[in-house]
């Protein structure tokens, strides 16, 4: 009896224009931990297929060309043109970098048969969520979303488990600032017609988060608005009222004007420290100790809530806790001041001023 080959474990599944200055150090990052591979190319002029052909050198893989339509419409071909050639396809960006991912492969290996996904956490500059980026090829998942698409399951099915240590970075490449903003600009576009076709909560809250991230404050607060009284999905509606409080400082509003709509961001959800710290950052501004320590304090407390939409990782590692450790120096709260300088120091033991103020602190104590 002939025994049948296994299928390969993992696929690695992108699409790619112009990525030559950076998809080199994205595919480095995944080759010990891929099978296969199959890029779709969507009209690159650079050396993009030069360089994929090399850094994949010994993998097997397909090198497809095809045109962008839309994210969502464009991705489904790339999964389309994988086929089910692994058990599982992971899609990454041209920007993405895969860290710390030596549990992969032995982690979908022991996965139960019924899971069909699993999230990656994916980091960016200032914030930590995580993404559905390794799925099941057979299980028919599919994108959805012109922009900002978003990966779900004909059955509705949710992932609940993410891959361990594993973090995808995700930064800009040396003319990415440019790029990106070139990208957002189309962005809006795309993400208000679709709205105006569709309705989609999804489309109206990217679409205002995009205006946001292009400095368009004014609109941004518009759009934020609008997608706060849509209502749905707590965690859009979370984010749109925080940072509709933020496009408001952008545009100059006055704080007793953005200060309750700070508020209502805590009040939708207590275990997120980001509006609590914006607060007490506008308090520091002002050198107002009582009021920093105040909403400081109890951003220091809170532990990151997993499974959020925009974690701010750095707020609740060391930036909550530096607020507390200058302000609490002022109010002889001596006790907590040292405690809360103590754990920036733990996050950021290479910064000099996390050290510096926990001197202040051990030195007072000594007798």
């Amino acid at each position: 009896m002939v025994v049948p080959m296994a299928k390969p474990l993992l696929m690695l599944v992108m699409i790619l224009k112009d990525e030559a200055a950076t998809i080199e150090k994205t595919l480095k990052s995944v080759k010990p931990f891929i099978d296969r591979w199959s890029i779709l190319d969507t009209g690159s002029t650079d050396n993009t297929k030069a360089v994929v052909r090399a850094a994949l050198a010994g993998v097997p893989g397909e090198l497809h060309a095809g045109s962008f339509i839309d994210f969502a419409t464009t991705r489904n071909k790339s999964f389309d043109l994988a086929g089910q050639a692994a058990e599982w396809i992971m899609y990454l960006d041209a920007d993405d970098e895969l860290q710390n991912a030596d549990g992969l492969r032995s982690f979908l290996e022991t996965l139960p048969p019924a899971d069909e996904a699993v999230f990656l956490n994916v980091r960016v500059p200032g914030a930590f969520f995580p993404s559905t980026r390794i799925v099941k090829s057979s299980a028919g998942w599919k994108f959805y979303g012109v922009v900002h698409e978003v990966l779900c399951s004909p059955s509705g099915i949710i992932p609940t488990r993410t891959v361990p240590d594993a973090v995808i970075d995700h930064r800009d490449g040396p003319d990415g600032g440019a790029r990106t903003r070139k990208r957002w600009e189309r962005d809006v576009d795309l993400l208000e017609d679709d709205f105006k076709k569709t309705g989609s909560h999804r489309s109206a809250f990217y679409a205002a988060m995009t205006l946001y991230w292009l400095g368009r404050y004014g609109a941004a607060v518009v759009a934020f608005t609008r997608r706060i009284a849509l209502g749905g999905f707590a965690e859009e509606v979370f984010v749109s009222t925080l940072s509709k409080a933020r496009a408001m400082q952008g545009t100059g509003a006055p704080f007793d004007e953005v200060l309750p709509v700070f508020l209502a961001a805590h009040t939708l959800n207590p275990k997120r420290a980001e509006p609590l710290f914006d607060i007490a950052a506008w308090y520091h501004y002002l050198d107002n100790h009582p009021l920093t320590v105040l909403f400081a304090r109890r951003a220091f407390e809170l532990e990151p809530p997993p499974n959020v939409l925009f974690l701010e990782e750095e707020t609740y590692s060391y930036k909550a806790a530096e607020l507390v450790a200058i302000h609490a120096w002022y109010l002889e709260h001596y006790t907590l001041g040292e405690a809360a300088a103590r754990a920036a120091y733990l996050a950021r033991p290479e910064d000099p001023r996390f050290l510096q103020n926990l001197k202040f602190y051990i030195e007072r104590a000594t007798p």
